[in-house]
């Protein structure tokens, strides 16, 4: 089987400050190529397809893209345009997307998509879905799928049933809730956020709330019994960008405040109570490893879409840390920001081997891939 390394797909990029070394995806598909949001991982475990997304400027819908190491071949799959965050089957390396018609699954190897089932009734009660997921996740079992759905100007958080296509509605809300995230190891637990959200009646832009004691209320789990629990940021500050530690136990996410910006990546171990910073570092969206024991992120000084960015990679065994690419230059003025989400969303893939990135070194972005090895081995 082909690697980064050996494919005739990729080219390499040395980051001129750290001496990082990554794989560039040189084969374009699409005028715009981006790796995964960075809580689904976008290559299955055997490490022989990476699935990426796709778009070509101006046009704003995206379809799905794989490169297959066992053929050294890049596919493109136009039929894939989806509203629903897609989701990489790590056993069998099939993604899994919603569409305007449903749920379908894509076989890497190409042949046309098999829709699971229609888009729910549920979820079709105040409108159109506008969008049936945020990115989708599955229960362990691999039974269900959560999907954090918007109906006009509400938001459906539910499970459908891969069985018979049955959507259970855990709770609705008038107000934003998504980046829904079933817990890995149990199938009673989601992890989701309230975020900022555009009412499409008046144009007007919802911001996160505070409660009465002033606490950002970003982070949120739900049983599938509808009872919510609300975790209040460490030290009084905000939260953003949430995910899983692999086993469950650990609800992550990146602490800032609008003073000091991103100040570090946090985390609530569940079962202790344990609320901690587990990385020093200015993350914006980060990912754990398998252990916990190091962290890939991304960065930036000030947001909008089409910001400069940088990534890095932190090893808590040492405390040290260094810069997967030291700087992604600007992809829009500040003044006139990028209509795409266009963050690197760093994420550790193919058990741990290569963090899978977005890289903006050039007019579009790029899929990039760096060895986790390198990585270790310049912050031991």
């Amino acid at each position: 089987m082909y690697t980064p390394e050996t494919s005739k797909h990729f080219e390499v990029f040395v980051d001129p400050v750290s001496g990082m070394k990554s794989y560039v995806l040189k084969t374009k598909v699409a005028l715009q190529q981006q790796s995964f949001y960075f809580v689904n991982r976008a290559m299955d475990d055997g490490g022989r397809y990476l699935w990426f997304y796709c778009s070509n400027p101006p046009a704003m819908y995206r379809t799905l893209g794989v490169v297959d190491f066992e053929d050294d071949e890049v596919r493109l799959f136009p039929e894939t345009e989806f509203i629903g965050g897609p989701l990489v089957d790590t056993d069998t390396g099939e993604a899994i997307y919603g569409a305007h018609q449903g749920i379908y699954k894509k076989s890497p190897k190409g042949g046309v998509p098999v829709r699971l089932c229609p888009v729910p009734d549920e979820l079709k009660k105040y409108g159109k879905p506008t969008s049936l997921a945020t990115h989708i996740t599955c229960t362990p079992d691999k039974t269900e799928l959560f999907l954090d759905a918007r109906s006009g100007d509400h938001f459906i958080l539910g499970t459908l049933s891969l069985k018979d296509g049955s959507f259970r509605v855990w709770r609705e809300y008038d107000f934003c809730r998504n980046h829904a995230q079933m817990n890995p190891v149990r199938d009673d637990l989601v992890l989701y956020a309230e975020d900022h959200w555009t009412d499409n009646a008046t144009n007007t832009m919802n911001r996160i709330r505070y409660n009465e004691k002033g606490i950002f209320m970003r982070l949120w789990t739900m049983t599938r019994d509808g009872v919510e629990t609300m975790y209040p940021p460490l030290d009084g500050q905000r939260a953003t960008h949430e995910w899983w530690s692999r086993d469950g136990r650990i609800l992550y996410y990146c602490k800032y405040t609008s003073e000091e910006g991103n100040n570090g990546i946090t985390g609530i171990n569940l079962e202790t109570g344990t609320h901690k910073v587990y990385a020093p570092v200015r993350a914006w969206h980060a990912f754990s490893s398998l252990r916990d024991d190091f962290y890939v992120y991304d960065e930036n000084d000030v947001f909008y879409r089409g910001t400069p960015s940088r990534v890095g990679f932190y090893n808590a065994a040492t405390g040290k840390q260094i810069y997967i690419v030291s700087q992604n230059p600007a992809l829009a003025p500040r003044e006139n920001p990028s209509p795409y989400h266009l963050d690197p969303h760093p994420q550790l893939v193919f058990n741990d081997k290569y963090v899978s990135y977005t890289i903006a070194q050039k007019r579009y972005t790029e899929v990039a891939l760096t060895p986790v090895a390198q990585l270790l081995e310049a912050t031991k």
